[in-house]
């Protein structure tokens, strides 16, 4: 039963997607939209085809999912660690806590240009605005994970002797991974914005380069091209971050 639900529900996502294009498809063809302004799925699946054959797509996409990954990664242990010690810490939370939510409110993409001037082009305003992106949703995510955990499950793991690292460790770790994850997940979205705009304003190689090149070239094919692969590849990170969530489920207590 569960699996004729799963097969209807991807059948009826493939039937939509189909109609979607197919209208689109139709729509630039007859005229009513003109291709200048929005290229026909047929012809960026073209431009993605000629990009693969002629060896342009993939080293594209290596340079970003470079950016992104150190970046992404940067961001969700930086936010772990940030996110425990404003939850488990007075200090911190007291002092550093206005900061962070000051931090998150700023709009990050904007700063690539500063950055670009600081560090010069290349990997590095790409990672740090990705970093940037992700770490203060991750943060924010799991100090509220851990306010709202169960105090019973720490109480009970200090009388029978944990220490600090271990009720980390043993305790607040798995009891809000799935926050954790689930924070991750919807962040990855956002750094590959952040990865692939940095790329488009100073980076000679990546997605976001080719996307630069359609639009000082007046290339709508091109410029769709770039964002249907960023968005292919935006959708397969969040598949596995899904899988990553449910299995992190699993260690969460029975009661949490």
């Amino acid at each position: 039963m569960k699996g004729r639900r799963r097969f209807t529900t991807v059948s009826l996502q493939i039937a939509m997607l189909v109609v979607i294009l197919g209208v689109w498809e139709l729509l630039t063809r007859t005229g009513v939209i003109k291709p200048f302004l929005l290229a026909p799925p047929s012809a960026i699946g073209r431009q993605i085809i000629a990009w693969a054959t002629s060896g342009v797509l993939w080293p594209a996409m290596g340079e970003t999912l470079y950016v992104l990954l150190i970046g992404y990664l940067v961001g969700v242990v930086g936010g772990v660690v940030i996110g425990m010690l404003t939850g488990r810490i007075p200090f911190f939370r007291y002092y550093f806590d206005v900061f962070i939510v000051f931090l998150n409110s700023l709009p990050r993409l904007v700063l690539i240009p500063f950055f670009i001037i600081l560090f010069g082009f290349g990997h590095a305003p790409g990672i740090i605005v990705t970093a940037l992106i992700v770490i203060f949703i991750v943060a924010l995510n799991t100090r509220v994970a851990v306010d709202e955990f169960g105090v019973d499950f720490v109480q009970n793991a200090r009388v029978l002797g944990a220490t600090p690292i271990q009720l980390l460790t043993s305790v607040y770790l798995p009891g809000v991974a799935l926050s954790i994850v689930s924070s991750a997940r919807l962040s990855i979205g956002l750094g590959f914005q952040a990865a692939v705009v940095a790329q488009f304003f100073g980076s000679p190689a990546g997605l976001g380069f080719l996307i630069a090149q359609g639009q000082q070239s007046y290339n709508s094919t091109q410029i769709y091209a770039g964002i249907a692969v960023t968005s292919i590849l935006a959708y397969l990170m969040d598949l596995l971050l899904g899988q990553a969530g449910k299995r992190a489920g699993r260690w969460l207590p029975a009661n949490a």
